[in-house]
């Protein structure tokens, strides 16, 4: 804001706003350089690397002056009205060291660790059809209790066992009576359904 008055001036509201609609950036900016993770709790996120000028498919990055001493993250809610494209598609500006930024995006990034056994199951490629697109620690689960009808809920997984046995916390309050509630942490696996599809299953009567 010193940039749009000095510190002796005090301009009225209509000075003021007449000031911020006429103040040129010294640089063009339509775009950001982002590194997209996983958060365990608040889903698909992307942690910011760097402001960039788009044009077609040349895209100038912008050198940081913090030298990354401070990075902001996006959840996958804020995205929905922008457009996305990957870097390799991309004609990135000649006399920039891209390597360098996505080298210290890592380095602020690998202080952000998961459990093991989360990793584990994010790299599991059977769960990959039942999770939630924007929280993909979230797994479709089918309920199942005699004298009920089958009944799909999310949970969100964080550990297993040697028997193929997930374990996770229910995050919706189930219709019927399954005697279990949302919070609780209830174990599924894998089963085939009468077409021999793979669903995830909770079967309550075991």
């Amino acid at each position: 804001m010193d940039s749009i008055w000095g510190d002796d001036e005090d301009p009225d509201g209509d000075e003021l706003f007449d000031r911020i609609e006429n103040f040129k950036l010294e640089e063009e900016v339509n775009s950001l350089l982002v590194l997209p993770y996983v958060d365990h709790q608040a889903g698909f996120s992307f942690q910011t690397v760097a402001a960039c000028l788009l044009n077609d498919d040349n895209l100038l990055v912008y050198e940081r002056a913090d030298e990354f001493q401070s990075m902001s993250n996006i959840r996958w809610d804020a995205t929905t009205d922008f457009e996305f494209e990957y870097l390799d598609n991309l004609n990135v500006k000649a006399d920039f060291d891209i390597e360098e930024y996505k080298s210290h995006a890592r380095d602020v990034f690998k202080h952000y660790n998961d459990d093991k056994k989360i990793l584990v199951l994010r790299m599991l490629p059977m769960l990959d059809e039942f999770r939630n697109e924007q929280h993909p620690d979230d797994i479709l689960v089918f309920f199942f209790k005699e004298g009920l009808a089958p009944e799909g809920m999310w949970e969100r997984y964080d550990d297993f066992n040697e028997d193929h046995e997930i374990f996770g916390r229910l995050l919706n309050q189930p219709n019927q009576d399954f005697g279990v509630n949302m919070g609780d942490t209830v174990k599924f696996s894998f089963a085939k359904n009468q077409d021999g599809a793979l669903i995830c299953v909770c079967d309550l009567d075991e």
